[in-house]
């Protein structure tokens, strides 16, 4: 399952909240910092979390939820939801994640994994083209 993950912070915040020295490094540790805050929310698997790609305005976290996040028995659709109810709850474990605290909606984009019909290979790609995309920079 993809979402998107609107956080009410600016794309300039990074400089400021990343301990990495340059902006890219900054993103690179804000992505992965982000993943953690989503796995952790929903006591799930770091492994099984991929932010795809951002954009600006607030935040806009595409994130991939792979099938297996929360074990073979919780299917990636429930935990997408569990993720959206927890945007309404201040005291939610999403809010008290590093930048997850500022999240303000999430929409469900569409189903990857198991059920697609590429067997959720297209997550596996779409993860494989953005490492290629930070190791050409």
């Amino acid at each position: 399952v993809e979402v998107e993950l609107v956080l009410d912070m600016q794309l300039s915040d990074l400089a400021v909240k990343g301990a990495a020295i340059d902006f890219e490094d900054a993103v690179l540790d804000f992505k992965d910092a982000v993943a953690c805050d989503v796995a952790h929310a929903v006591a799930g698997r770091r492994d099984k979390v991929h932010v795809l790609g951002l954009r600006a305005g607030s935040i806009i976290v595409l994130i991939a939820l792979q099938h297996g996040v929360c074990g073979l028995e919780v299917s990636t659709t429930d935990v997408a939801h569990n993720l959206q109810q927890q945007t309404y709850d201040p005291l939610s474990v999403l809010k008290q994640g590093i930048y997850t605290y500022c999240a303000c909606q999430i929409t469900i984009k569409e189903t990857l994994g198991i059920s697609s019909p590429d067997g959720g290979e297209g997550v596996d790609k779409a993860q494989e083209k953005e490492r290629e995309r930070e190791r050409s920079r």
